[in-house]
């Protein structure tokens, strides 16, 4: 029988037992709330992408530059440091046709178990950086003067001389790879390149490096190359703890190429560079049943001498209890 009395307004309960109402409520209420804390679930998504495409035909002086950087937030530290980076850039006087193809992305997930917070650690996190470029170009070297305006310069036209040149390379601090496609000086060039930089931070995922080439040069210098550092170098710091002159591909490389080509020439070069590391972990816990139970431990463990004995069987069956008859610590 439960009462309240009219000057507290709080629940009592009689001599002979009884459950005070509010008191119960307000302890569902906080079970529930602390329910609700220990379940709550942080997930944090980025995600930065560009598209663009190109195409442009005509005779005249050009220049073309094009720069992408797409960070990394599982890479290493520092802001030179993470990522993949890809560089473009053409110029000269003449005729030019051209359609390229830039893509670039980046995105992270991070998922945590409980409310975000710097006491906790995510559950899970995957980062993703990644660039990749397309060019089809056909340029032909001429001296050329081009009238601009009505005033001074119709009169007296603009005169360019310039012949052909033309740059890539790409960057992956994910992998310590460099790959780098230079053309000077050519009187022609007719052009196939694709690149590619991805670095991509999760459980499998491996950082792929790729910069495929098809030309016809002629009558310049054309300079390939590709240089790949060892990543347990690359991450440690020198004396001093100073990455910046450690974390250098130069020190000693895995794989240096160094090609150079003066004069007229058919090149096709395909450059594929795959770097992934995979960690396993496994638990070798003092009691290898709780993962599995007593039918899933390896037999030793199971019986004999060199497991928990002959009798082990009886605990996890529950066979080896048996009730007394009289309570060892009695009621008075």
């Amino acid at each position: 029988m439960t009462f309240v009395d009219s000057n507290s307004g709080e629940g009592q309960t009689n001599l002979k037992g009884g459950i005070d109402t509010k008191k119960a409520g307000i302890t569902l209420l906080l079970i529930a709330f602390l329910t609700s804390i220990a379940s709550a679930e942080y997930t944090l998504k980025d995600n930065l992408t560009l598209e663009m495409t190109q195409s442009v035909t005509g005779t005249g002086y050009f220049m073309n530059y094009k720069y992408a950087k797409m960070p990394n937030t599982l890479g290493l530290n520092g802001t030179r440091n993470n990522g993949v980076e890809v560089f473009d850039y053409s110029h000269g006087s003449g005729s030019i046709d051209t359609e390229s193809v830039l893509s670039a992305e980046k995105s992270d997930y991070t998922n945590y178990g409980v409310a975000k917070s710097d006491e906790y650690e995510p559950d899970y996190a995957e980062a993703l950086s990644c660039i990749q470029l397309k060019e089809d170009n056909a340029m032909t070297y001429s001296p050329i003067t081009i009238s601009v305006g009505t005033g001074f310069y119709a009169s007296m036209p603009l005169y360019f001389n310039s012949l052909i040149k033309e740059k890539s390379w790409l960057k992956n601090r994910g992998s310590a790879t460099v790959m780098h496609h230079e053309v000077e000086y050519a009187h022609a060039l007719d052009k196939e390149l694709e690149i590619l930089a991805k670095d991509f931070i999760s459980e499998e995922d491996p950082a792929v490096s790729m910069m495929n080439i098809t030309e016809d040069m002629t009558e310049g210098r054309a300079h390939i190359g590709l240089l790949q550092g060892d990543p347990d170098i690359v991450l440690n710091d020198d004396d001093d703890e100073n990455t910046f002159i450690a974390n250098t591909a130069w020190k000693k490389p895995l794989v240096d190429v160094d090609e150079d080509y003066w004069g007229t020439y058919h090149i096709e070069k395909l450059m594929n560079l795959t770097s992934s590391v995979e960690e396993e972990e496994e638990d070798d816990d003092w009691l290898p049943c709780c993962s599995g139970g007593y039918l899933s431990m390896p037999e030793v463990y199971q019986m004999g001498s060199k497991g928990f004995g002959s009798d082990v069987k009886g605990i996890f069956d529950c066979t080896c209890f048996k009730a007394p008859t009289i309570a060892e610590f009695p009621r008075v």
